[in-house]
């Protein structure tokens, strides 16, 4: 196991500045076993205090508020399915996309029952490889039927 010496060396190698020059750090292993366990221990059954965590107590320095929460609900929770998009989740996507439009927290919740994010589900959505899916799978279908044009 890495000594935490060597993990800040490892975050300071990672360190990179975005396009308007403001740098990013990676996240460690410890600030997410400190996001982890703050979640899963609290009293609240939906955990909104991530004011709590931000740097001003000192627990996770150079963080924001909403960098820590997009950080649980993208990434640490352990609901999250994080494999692969599969036919059948494809096809959930497209059905809640056609019924409930762009909305991808409620595609989240209602389709995905949680497993996927809303980031997750956008991300998907605009991505070539659903895209290549859908055309492949179900437009022709659509187009024949129906003579619909997408």
């Amino acid at each position: 196991m890495a000594t935490e010496q060597e993990e800040r060396r490892m975050a300071e190698k990672m360190k990179k500045k975005d396009k308007r020059g403001t740098v990013q750090v990676s996240w460690t292993k410890e600030e997410d076993r400190i996001i982890f366990n703050a979640v899963t221990t609290s009293l609240y059954q939906s955990f909104t205090c991530w004011d709590d965590l931000v740097d001003h107590q000192g627990i996770l320095p150079d963080k924001m508020r909403k960098q820590i929460r997009d950080r649980w609900v993208n990434h640490l929770n352990p609901k999250l399915n994080h494999r692969p998009f599969t036919d059948e989740d494809d096809l959930i996507l497209w059905k809640g996309q056609r019924k409930l439009g762009n909305k991808w927290v409620e595609i989240s919740v209602n389709y995905f029952h949680s497993t996927r994010s809303d980031n997750h589900c956008r991300n998907r959505w605009y991505s070539p490889a659903f895209r290549k899916f859908i055309n492949k799978t179900f437009l022709k279908k659509y187009e024949f039927t129906f003579g619909w044009k997408f």
